[in-house]
Parts: structure tokens; sequence; C-alpha cells
């Protein structure tokens, strides 16, 4: 069941900014009935741990983690009731998720996980809006295909290298779940064990109503939701926010700092 049914209030919704799903730390503060504030100085401070033990010797000069402050929050403004200009954050996924794992409680696991959809079916929706269109009236019928003038002899086409190339595929995809199921496996492994460590050194409950579940939850969801898109991801060049590693490398410091 979509966890937004779960909601009596207005679910949360998430639009797009500059290309990628976003919501707001206005929204935020609405929806998990936060002083907006609160929410503020919670963004702040990710942003200073990351900008200070998140440094570039850890991660190399191109995945510098201060750039994940800056790809996962941005600072803007809104007009208030008295039409003054007020600072807000605009908050891409990883940033929310960041950002919300520690808010407890069912109503709060609800509302995440409301989110989580929101995101999802905005993603969705913006892959499935850049691919390219079929063209109209295309179709692999026999009667399509271009005929040949009867003064050319026919000759029976070579089926070996449609064959091989079938073959191919086939391993390609093959290659392609094993080295899936591995990097989710180790994903996994690592993502308990971070949980595991945050919980001994801050002495959680291990309840399922604690916020170690709800981390767990969030952390293991966006494990494979992330390792799935970082191999699907349409560019030689994978994108920092894309990289579910850097992640929780990312939880990792900020629990350490």
């Amino acid at each position: 069941m979509s966890q937004a049914l779960l909601l009596s209030d207005p679910v949360p919704t998430v639009s797009v900014h500059d290309g990628r799903p976003a919501t707001t730390s206005l929204e935020v503060a609405k929806f998990f009935g936060k002083r907006h504030d609160h929410v503020m100085r919670g963004i702040k401070d990710i942003i200073d741990n990351c900008a200070e033990s998140l440094s570039a010797p850890n991660f190399g000069a191109a995945n510098c983690p201060e750039s994940f402050s800056r790809l996962n929050f941005e600072l803007a403004s809104y007009l208030d009731e008295q039409a003054k200009n007020r600072p807000m954050y605009i908050i891409y996924r990883d940033g929310f998720m960041l950002l919300v794992m520690g808010y407890t409680g069912k109503k709060a696991l609800a509302i995440k996980l409301a989110y989580i959809e929101a995101f999802n079916a905005m993603e969705e929706e913006l892959a499935r809006r850049s691919r390219p269109a079929l063209p109209k009236n295309r179709s692999t019928r026999r009667e399509s295909l271009p005929t040949i003038p009867g003064s050319i002899p026919r000759q029976s086409l070579d089926e070996r290298p449609f064959l091989d190339f079938v073959e191919e595929v086939q391993q390609a995809h093959t290659q392609v779940q094993e080295i899936q199921e591995r990097l989710l496996s180790k994903a996994y492994r690592l993502a308990l064990t971070l949980c595991h460590d945050i919980e001994a050194r801050t002495k959680a409950p291990a309840s399922k109503r604690s916020g170690k579940f709800t981390l767990e939850r969030f952390l293991l969801d966006h494990m494979a939701y992330g390792v799935d898109e970082a191999l699907t991801y349409p560019s030689d060049t994978l994108p920092d926010y894309r990289n579910p590693g850097l992640y929780l490398l990312g939880v990792l410091r900020q629990f350490n700092a």
C-alpha cells in the first residue's frame, strides 16, 4: 500500500528544480511539524560538518563531498506573510534523506516513505520524458519491410551474426545482474554495519519503533535504489549525488564528526 494513503493530512509533494526532483525546507517543516528555523539549523549543521569532516584528501578532488552540500542543498528565499524575504533551502533527494533520518515516530516514518514515493514518481516521470519517442507507425511486420526487386536474386542471410548478437546481449545482461547483486550485497553489509555502530554509540533501543529501525529502513531502501540508478545512469561519468557509496560515507562522517 502506498504510504501516502496512510496519512490523513495532505501528502508531501516533490517538484522539479533545475531538472531534478526537489522539496524545500518549508515543506519539510510543514509535513514533519517542525519549526522552520530548526529545519534550517539542521541543514546548516549538515553543511558545516560536510565542509569540516569530508575533505578532498579522503575522496579525491572530483568527489570532494563539499560538493555533496552544493548538489543537495541550495540556498533560496521566499516571501513570508509580511512580504519579507526569508531564507529557505531547496533540498534534493540525498540531502532530504540525510536531513530526516533522525526524525522518529510512527507518523514521521509514514511521511518519510511518502516523500520517497514522491521522489521516485517524479524521477520516473523525468526519465520517461527524456526517453526518445518511437517513430509513429513503427512496425516489424513482414509487409512493412522493403521489397527486393525481382531482378535481384534473393539470397538467405547468414544467421550466425544475429545469433552471436543474441548471445552477447544475454551475456551482458548476466554480467550486469552479477555486478548489481555483488554491489547490493556489499551495500547492505556496510549499511547494517553502520546502523549497528550508530546504535551502539547512541545507546538507542533496538525495537522496531526506535530511530535505529528507521535509519536501517532508509539506508537499505536508498542502497537498493541507488545501486540500480548508478548502474543505469545514462552517462560515462557518474555524478556524486548518484553514487550510493558516497552517500553512505557521508552518513558515516556525519556521525563521526
